[in-house]
């Protein structure tokens, strides 16, 4: 199920995706393989690199909250939500992908106590930029 969800993301890239979204399937690949600190790299590059859509950004936003939620970081991972919601408020989590518990905190829920599946420290999310750009979904 997890390969084939992967496989999908991957799939759902458009044919001309620009180096931000490659970097987005590249990073659900590596939070999908427990990945944690190789994946919020690679979120972190994408999200500075400046070539995502709206929803792409809030994707990003919200897959870095759930790298954050996954190290422990729920305070990070809080914030990142926060920016998902900003970058695109019409974005709505896959419960099948967030846990209860990050699905509760990405609502702005409190979510019940969490023990982290990592304890190395979670990075900061990276500052929003300044402008976003939408792709045009005709030609």
């Amino acid at each position: 199920m997890v390969l084939s969800l992967v496989l999908l993301l991957i799939l759902a890239a458009p044919a001309g995706a620009g180096m931000g979204s490659r970097l987005l399937a590249r990073a659900q690949q590596l939070y999908f393989q427990a990945d944690f600190q190789a994946a919020g790299a690679s979120l972190r590059e994408a999200i500075v690199g400046g070539d995502l859509t709206r929803s792409e950004l809030a994707r990003a936003y919200a897959l870095l909250g759930l790298v954050y939620w996954a190290q422990g970081g729920l305070e990070h991972a809080a914030r990142a939500f926060r920016l998902a919601r900003r970058a695109d408020p019409h974005y709505q989590p896959d419960p099948e992908v967030f846990p209860p518990e990050a699905l509760a905190l990405y609502q702005g829920r409190q979510p019940p106590p969490f023990v982290p599946q990592s304890t190395a420290p979670p990075s900061p999310p990276p500052r929003k930029r300044p402008h976003l750009r939408e792709r045009s979904l005709t030609r």
